[in-house]
């Protein structure tokens, strides 16, 4: 478990979670801004699945964002591979209740150090739909930077949608 406050924590998921996994995830506006492989609606079956699936994979770096205990949210990774691997992308959403209480910022940096110091990962990035600003102002406050904005690199709801790329080094790496 990580502290991140009082009151928030980063967790494994657990048995449980799902209720409220799927209570704070099942939100159109999440949606909006996510992978197509995020479900919508997001029900107590699908909430389930995602507990389980973590569990049993015993992954290391997909984190219930918790308030006083609650899953509100979730942030994790996808590790890249080959001559990517020391590099891995951030995912991450809250459900809306606990938007703007700059929860989400500090969670990102508590996770961003947890995985620089946990695994082999130098390099972390976050692509973010061009017109989620909310999302751009979380990672600028957590220190990464802007490296690219990538025309056309995704599509939702049938429309083409820039990505800004978010990167953030591991602290002290010198090339």
């Amino acid at each position: 478990m990580i502290a991140v406050d009082e009151h928030i924590t980063l967790r494994l998921l657990r048995n449980g979670d799902e209720y409220a996994i799927s209570e704070n995830g099942n939100n159109i506006k999440i949606w909006n801004n996510m992978r197509d492989f995020f479900p919508h609606p997001y029900t107590l079956q699908d909430g389930i699945q995602w507990v389980e699936r973590n569990i049993s994979s015993n992954t290391k770096h997909n984190l219930a964002i918790c308030y006083n205990d609650v899953a509100i949210g979730m942030i994790g990774l996808i590790p890249g591979k080959d001559i990517d691997r020391l590099s891995a992308e951030v995912g991450y959403w809250l459900g809306e209740k606990y938007w703007g209480k700059g929860i989400m910022t500090r969670a990102v940096k508590a996770f961003s150090e947890y995985i620089f110091s946990n695994f082999e990962i130098i390099r972390l990035e976050a692509g973010v739909f061009e017109k989620n600003i909310s999302s751009q102002k979380v990672l600028e406050k957590a220190g990464f930077y802007l490296e690219s904005i990538r025309k056309f690199a995704y599509i939702k709801n049938n429309e083409y949608i820039n990505s800004h790329l978010y990167v953030l080094i591991k602290p002290g790496l010198k090339k």
